[in-house]
């Protein structure tokens, strides 16, 4: 999401018995992006920026995690 030069992941897949993901596979997820998204905007107010100018500055140019370029980033139009 952010670029962090200093974090590694891994991961493994595995095959599950479980039904199909659908739309709310991960519902968890919103709320953890909702509490960074609002210390990103406490954080620029902090250091005196726009909210969006301080996004642009740490949007990756590539997904870290695959090492493969996002297909879209609208953000920096």
């Amino acid at each position: 999401m952010y670029s962090c030069p200093n974090v590694r992941t891994q991961y493994r897949l595995r095959q599950l018995e479980i039904g199909t993901p659908n739309h709310m596979r991960g519902p968890g997820e919103a709320s953890g992006i909702f509490a960074l998204e609002c210390a990103l905007d406490e954080l620029s107010y902090a250091l005196g920026l726009d909210p969006v100018e301080l996004r642009r500055r740490n949007e990756p140019e590539i997904d870290e995690s695959e090492n493969k370029p996002f297909s879209s980033r609208s953000l920096m139009k």
